[in-house]
This record gives structure tokens, sequence and C-alpha cells, in this order.
């Protein structure tokens, strides 16, 4: 089963395809140092290697290709931290990604997994839609080898990075994605890096590819 976060506006679509929908948040206030996380699974197991290369992607952007010995294989751009692919050791893809998508380090990539923070939709319409996580540059921290035989990629973002006057807190994002041979699961940390509480909301809206 493939359990997906989707904007609002899918539910219904989603009810039809029979997939859940997960991830939004109403604000929540979270305490200096307070740590939070997010986690999403895309099912549709694993042996040894790994692989999680940085290069070059579509427009010229910064891109990690995750590749699991099964031949399962991701990609994310590090624009957004924005997962734009996963195709499981047997070739299915299961994420949709537009033919009007934008690749140029300006535009939200549109499909794939975008992500929302630190609000969902405009509730405060100084800031972009949806905030500026899917409109910044993360950092690629490295890739791994957990202890299940998958691999595993990890980005993150911070107020150093990324920040806006409608809300100057200290915080740091992580996001991990990892691959297996048929699985797919990303998780995002939310961490309060200051000295001051905040208020937040949070997605990961997955965008299947649906079957005809």
């Amino acid at each position: 089963m493939l359990r997906l976060g989707l904007v609002l506006g899918f539910v219904f679509w989603l009810g039809v395809l029979g997939l859940g929908v997960q991830g939004w948040q109403q604000p929540r206030r979270w305490p200096a140092g307070y740590h939070h996380s997010r986690h999403s699974h895309h099912h549709h197991r694993a042996t040894t290697t790994m692989a999680a290369t940085l290069g070059e992607g579509q427009g010229g952007q910064a891109c990690v290709t995750l590749t699991h010995p099964s031949g399962a294989v991701a990609e994310v751009y590090l624009f957004g931290a924005t997962v734009t692919r996963y195709c499981t050791a047997a070739g299915k893809e299961l994420l949709w990604m537009s033919s009007e998508a934008k690749f140029n380090g300006e535009k939200a990539i549109r499909g794939g997994i975008p992500l929302a923070f630190p609000q969902f939709g405009r509730p405060d319409e100084r800031m972009a839609q949806h905030g500026f996580a899917r409109n910044s540059l993360w950092a690629y921290d490295g890739g791994d080898l957990n202890e299940a035989g998958d691999v595993t990629a990890t980005f993150s973002l911070t107020q150093e990075a990324a920040t806006h006057e409608a809300w100057p807190h200290a915080y740091a994002l992580s996001l991990v994605v990892t691959i297996g041979a048929d699985t797919m699961t990303t998780d995002l940390h939310v961490r309060n890096t200051g000295d001051e509480p905040f208020e937040f909301q949070c997605l990961q809206y997955s965008q299947p590819r649906a079957s005809a």
C-alpha cells in the first residue's frame, strides 16, 4: 500500500484510488530545543552496497541519485529537497511529475514529493504559498547504508540558508530519504535551534503516478 500526503484538492481523487492522506498539521507551538519529525512510507528489503551520488540533473540543477543494489532508483533535487523519482527494482515508476515542471532553481518543482514549511497553503500572505522550504537550496549531507541494507541520503536546511521576515525563527530541517528494492521512506525532522518557541506547519505531499 502506498501511503501518501497530498494537497487537499486531491483528497477525493486519492479516495477513488484507495490511497491514504498523510502529513498535514494544524499549527503547533514548539519550545526551544524541541525536535519534531514527520514520517512518510512508500511501499509498493535489500542487500549490501550503497550508492548515493551528487550530480547534475535537469536544467543543470544539483541532484542526488540513490541506487539500490536491486536496481531501484530515486532522485532528489537539492532545490526544495524535492524527490522527483522512485522506481522499484521491478521497474515500476511510482511518482508523477508534471510535463510543465520547471528545473530552473527559481520555481518550486511540480510533481514528486514537494515539502511545505513553515506553512501549508497561505495563512500568512506575507510568505509564499506553502512556505519557503520548497523554494530553497538545501545542503546534501551525504549517503549511508542502514542496518537493513537500504540506501539513505540526508538533506538539511537552516535559517542561515532560508528565512523570511514574517517567520524569523532559528530552525534546522533534516530530510532523510531511504530506498529499498520496493520501498521508499522519507523522514522530515524539524528542530527549534533558538531560544524562543515558534509555530509552524509542515507537509510532505506525495503525488503518485496513476495506472491507466
